[in-house]
C-alpha cells in the first residue's frame, strides 16, 4: 500500500470521527467542567460532568462561527440562527441538577455565555423562601441534605446587589431570600 493511499486513508477516518465526534456533542452528550464550589454537597469546583442533552432536548447552536471550547471568546457573530430547541423526553423536576447558560451576559450570544451548573430547587407555582440558611418551598422545610451550605453570615436585613432581584428595596442575601413566587410554563426553574 502506497503512502498517499494510506494518508487518505488516515485522513478520511479522522474526517469521519470530528463528524461523529460533533453531532454527539451538539445532539447527545456534552462534558462540563464545575466552575465554582456552590454545589459542594454534590459537586466540587474542578470537577467535570458529562450532560444528557436527550432529556430536556438539545439546542441547536445559535453562532455556528466559534471556535470550539471557547465559550464566550472566539466566535463571530455574522451569522446568528434562531434559537431552537429540539424536544425532549423528559421535563425538569425538582432537585435536577441543570447546566444553562449565564443569562445576565446580555452581550453575548446565549449559547456562548458561561455555562452554570446549578440544582432546580423550585418549579413554576412554587413558592420559595429561605430563612437563615434553610429552604422553604410552598411553606414546607426540604430535607437538611437538599438545604443549602450557608456561605454568609448575614442578618436578616442585609442587602446582597449579587441576588435577583438586584434592588435595595428587597433585602435578600444567600440566608435570607423571598419570599418569591416562581412563575413560567416550559419548565423553568429556581436553581441553588
Amino acid at each position: 500500500m502506497n503512502s498517499f493511499v494510506l494518508l487518505q486513508k488516515i485522513t478520511k477516518f479522522l474526517f469521519y470521527s470530528f463528524i461523529t465526534w460533533l453531532v454527539i456533542h451538539l445532539f447527545f452528550f456534552q462534558a462540563f467542567h464545575v466552575p465554582s464550589d456552590s454545589m459542594n454537597k454534590r459537586l466540587t469546583e474542578g470537577d467535570y460532568i458529562l450532560v444528557s442533552k436527550l432529556a430536556y432536548g438539545p439546542r441547536t447552536t445559535i453562532t455556528p462561527l466559534a471556535v470550539p471550547f471557547s465559550t464566550g471568546r472566539y466566535f463571530l457573530d455574522w451569522i446568528q440562527l434562531p434559537y431552537l430547541r429540539l424536544p425532549g423526553y423528559s421535563s425538569i423536576k425538582q432537585n435536577d441538577v441543570l447546566v444553562f447558560n449565564y443569562p445576565v451576559e446580555l452581550n453575548l450570544p446565549v449559547d456562548e455565555r458561561q455555562p452554570y451548573v446549578k440544582r432546580c430547587i423550585a418549579l413554576p407555582g412554587n413558592q420559595l423562601l429561605i430563612d437563615s440558611g434553610q429552604i422553604f418551598i410552598d411553606g414546607k422545610l426540604m430535607q437538611e441534605k437538599d438545604s443549602l451550605v450557608k456561605m454568609e453570615i448575614t442578618k436578616k436585613d442585609f442587602y446582597n446587589p449579587n441576588y435577583f432581584p438586584n434592588n435595595s428595596k428587597y433585602k435578600w442575601n444567600l440566608d435570607h431570600f423571598g419570599p418569591l413566587a416562581v412563575y413560567g410554563s416550559e419548565s423553568p426553574c429556581i436553581g441553588a
